[in-house]
């Protein structure tokens, strides 16, 4: 998920300033360990709205959960300095979570961050290629990761439904996606996906996707 502006700004001086913004409660009590990402902003050259997601870590009977919500920060620029002048927050819902999830997907396949597919994954999932048609397990996705020669340099999300049922969830979307293929020459497709997710032990997973590519 990019940063969004709609005019020139100090990108990483808003994103930090937004960072340090906290209620007072907050400094005060103890807090389990937040992740803050996925920035976009918005700003004239006198004003700015950031919103950005925060990742809360925390251990519940002695099992590692993850919950997640939404900052948002309105800043003006008084005497040539950047000011919070509002800041509110709220809990995701369960359907704007795994949203934030297909984009960290994307991020992760993007960067061979293998470590996110074995914790994402769930032991019994299954993947049918959009392409081969060819069904795969975890442990055949995981292998393929380690000899891979195909590398993904772009992505885009749109489209995206989310339906939720008690602890299961599909999702449905269109993946826009450039790189180099094993050849190492350039790529470009539209995949249509259903991915099927499933809330175990706190933390959702993919149990089941599929994707379709979309002729032009």
């Amino acid at each position: 998920m990019s940063v969004g502006r709609s005019a020139p700004c100090a990108l990483p001086g808003l994103a930090g300033l937004a960072q340090r913004v906290q209620p007072e409660q907050a400094r005060q009590d103890p807090q389990p360990p937040v992740g803050h990402d996925y920035y976009i902003i918005h700003c004239t050259p006198n004003s700015a709205t950031i919103t950005h997601r925060n990742v809360i870590t925390s251990t519940r009977d002695g099992k590692s959960h993850t919950s997640y919500s939404r900052g948002v920060h309105v800043l003006e620029k008084r005497n040539g300095r950047w000011q919070v002048v509002n800041s509110a927050g709220h809990a995701l819902d369960d359907a704007a979570a795994l949203l934030y999830l297909e984009h960290e997907w994307n991020d992760a396949d993007m960067k061979g961050d293998s470590a996110w597919f074995d914790q994402h994954y769930a032991g019994d999932m299954t993947s049918i290629s959009g392409r081969t048609g060819k069904l795969t397990r975890k442990r055949d996705e995981m292998q393929s990761m380690k000899t891979r020669k195909e590398v993904m340099t772009w992505a885009e999300l749109s489209d995206l439904q989310v339906r939720t049922e008690g602890n299961t969830a599909v999702v449905t979307g269109v993946n826009h996606v450039k790189g180099r293929g094993e050849d190492g020459k350039p790529y470009e497709r539209r995949v249509a996906f259903t991915d099927v997710w499933v809330q175990r032990d706190g933390k959702w997973q993919v149990l089941a996707t599929q994707g379709t590519d979309m002729k032009e």
